[in-house]
């Protein structure tokens, strides 16, 4: 071991924030940390936290901590020549991306060490990242180090310690911290792309076996709910009572559609659907209005001749309809009042398929992975906040 008290980049004063001799007890062995390195990058203002580890039957591991973000290494064999201009690296299999190069020096130390520190004092550093891994070389012109890196928790590092530790404040996104989520982006693209897929198959086998059978199909004539009516007009007309219809097959839907030949008007009919044998009943309300007419030589329209209404969960059953016509009112050139429609269609067809539940499952499996893709994006854009060669931001 060394520690050579006097050379000039030592500061006497240095106190890190887990001390020298505390013990670790990580992954099944206890470490004693024998000595701490402050290390700043050169040119920067970066600095962070190098802690020697020594256990009797592992050796020598290191603990880094930067910005209260933990990585565990150990040295490996010899990978490769250091080049900075190689964009990743292969070790075990496994390929790491290129994150930095810099040159890297002691500011403080504190403890003893199994390398003479004064030959290390500069060296170049080039780190490769795979999260949660972190391969990373050392070297100068007499040796070349690899370690291998992983994430740690720092709640497992004091989780370690039999004694409490004064753990630094974490700041943003750590170099190999894993992601937010369980599942990246592509794999929830696949299944979101998979389940569209499988939901459209499922939604065109019910659009080709549904029944979409008419059980009411009938023209009705408003006719007048005040004896006096040649005199004094009701805009509600007498409700109208449809002739029994069967409901077959379990619980379905109900689609109504209302046609009704409306010009410059509207029209509006309040429906009861009653069930005959229970009593029950459930009603809604639904119209129609057409407006058109030659505004600076162009004409214009709006509104529609046709309405429909869907009606879920319909038991069978044998039904009717009481309808409950209301019109508008209007007046001629002379001021006199007239009602503005005579009769009205009405169609009423059972187990029709819709496809505003396939749409509306297909923007959700779309927008997960939307969500997902910006969650990576953001984190993953923060990781590489300080990276020269950031995927996802460039200094021009």
């Amino acid at each position: 071991m060394n520690f050579d008290a006097n050379a000039s980049f030592l500061n006497p004063n240095f106190k890190p924030n887990i001390p020298v001799g505390t013990v670790l007890h990580l992954e099944g062995n206890d470490y004693e940390i024998i000595g701490v390195l402050e290390k700043k990058e050169e040119n920067s203002n970066y600095y962070w936290r190098e802690y020697y580890l020594e256990s009797s039957f592992e050796g020598i591991r290191f603990l880094a901590e930067y910005e209260g973000h933990w990585m565990f290494l150990q040295e490996i064999p010899f990978v490769q020549l250091p080049r900075p201009s190689d964009t990743d690296v292969s070790y075990n299999e496994t390929t790491y991306q290129l994150f930095n190069t810099y040159k890297a020096e002691i500011r403080a130390a504190a403890g003893v060490f199994p390398i003479d520190l004064s030959k290390v004092k500069h060296q170049q550093v080039i780190e490769y990242i795979n999260p949660p891994e972190l391969l990373t070389v050392e070297y100068d012109n007499e040796q070349t180090d690899w370690f291998l890196g992983k994430h740690i928790e720092p709640k497992t590092i004091e989780a370690a310690s039999r004694n409490p530790l004064l753990m630094p404040h974490r700041y943003g996104v750590g170099a190999v911290q894993p992601g937010p989520v369980k599942f990246a982006y592509w794999e929830v693209l696949k299944f979101s792309v998979l389940a569209a897929i499988v939901l459209a198959i499922t939604q065109l086998f019910f659009v080709i076996t549904a029944p979409n059978s008419i059980v009411l199909d009938e023209s009705f004539v408003i006719q007048d709910r005040d004896s006096l009516a040649t005199v004094i007009l009701s805009q509600t007309g007498k409700i109208i009572v449809t002739p029994s219809f069967e409901l077959k097959n379990g619980t379905k839907n109900l689609d109504f559609t209302l046609n009704a030949a409306v010009s410059n008007s509207w029209f509006e009919t309040e429906i009861t659907l009653i069930n005959e044998k229970t009593g029950e009943e459930r009603g809604f309300s639904f119209g129609v209005e057409f407006y058109e007419g030659v505004e600076s030589g162009e004409r214009w329209a709006e509104g529609e001749t046709t309405a429909e209404y869907e009606m879920e969960g319909v038991p069978s059953g044998v039904y009717h309809l009481e309808i409950t016509p209301v019109r508008e009112i209007k007046y001629n050139n002379s001021g006199v009042s007239y009602l503005a429609l005579s009769d009205f269609k009405l169609k009423v067809k059972r187990d029709v398929p819709y496809y505003a539940s396939l749409f509306f499952l297909l923007i959700l499996f779309s927008l997960y992975p939307l969500v997902q893709y910006i969650r990576e994006y953001y984190f993953e854009s923060a990781r590489w906040r300080h990276s020269d060669y950031s995927p996802y931001h460039s200094d021009d």
